[in-house]
């Protein structure tokens, strides 16, 4: 399978239908579960997409060292690539390392004062040119709706789409998580354009729209995570 191949159809090209062509620029998305249910390997997954689309990718982690997020990126192309038969995989491994970059600030709180700099900086002034940040290891209230608007702001100013994943500590193991889910989210979800909920059940993780561009009706998507390789599937 040649690189263009691994978004026109599969997973990646269903996650593009389902999300209505994902994010413009100047928009926020997200990924919501509880800890540990994968929502690290699918914001990883959403930066090869467009990595493979020959967009700039930021990861900025919250949680994890920089070795630890470079290690994501290596396992989940890997996985990809084996699955998918990628032709001249060492040329788009390649590509992939020129068209990433990976900030990491471990224990700091998310807020946009002390983020927005640094990454303006690896825009402007670092040259690299990028269409996606992704934010990984925030949890939902772990900063205010103002917050998440300066973050939406800046996502404009630089012509950004950015993906959030975001830990809901307000979940618990009940049979209601997406009432629960859509109860923690309506205090923020005018600030979000689109949003996902990953739902384990029955062995496998599901994939459930809570928001799309306005359309804020809770719908099953045909996509799921596989729980071993962490991979989308349909």
């Amino acid at each position: 399978m040649k690189k263009h191949e691994l978004t026109d159809k599969g997973p990646f090209k269903s996650f593009e239908e389902c999300t209505h062509g994902g994010l413009e620029m100047g928009e926020l998305g997200f990924f919501a579960s509880r800890h540990g249910v994968g929502k690290t390997a699918l914001l990883v997954q959403i930066g090869l997409y467009h990595i493979f689309r020959g967009n700039g990718v930021i990861h900025l982690s919250f949680t994890d060292t920089p070795e630890k997020v470079f290690a994501w990126y290596e396992d989940i192309f890997s996985k990809i690539k084996e699955k998918r038969g990628l032709e001249d995989a060492a040329v788009v491994h390649e590509e992939m390392l020129r068209e990433r970059v990976i900030v990491s600030a471990p224990h700091k709180s998310g807020h946009p004062a002390s983020e927005l700099t640094s990454l303006a900086n690896i825009i402007t002034n670092g040259g690299f040119k990028a269409s996606v940040l992704l934010i990984d290891g925030l949890a939902l209230e772990s900063i205010s709706i103002e917050d998440y608007a300066k973050y939406k702001a800046f996502a404009r100013k630089h012509g950004l789409a950015i993906w959030f994943s975001l830990t809901v500590n307000k979940l618990d193991d009940s049979r209601h998580l997406l009432d629960d889910m859509k109860g923690a989210l309506e205090p923020y979800k005018d600030v979000f354009d689109a949003g996902i909920f990953l739902l384990p059940q029955g062995g496998i993780i599901r994939l459930v729209h809570l928001k799309d561009h306005g359309d804020n009706t809770v719908r099953e998507t045909h996509l799921v995570i596989d729980p071993v390789s962490l991979l989308m599937a349909e």
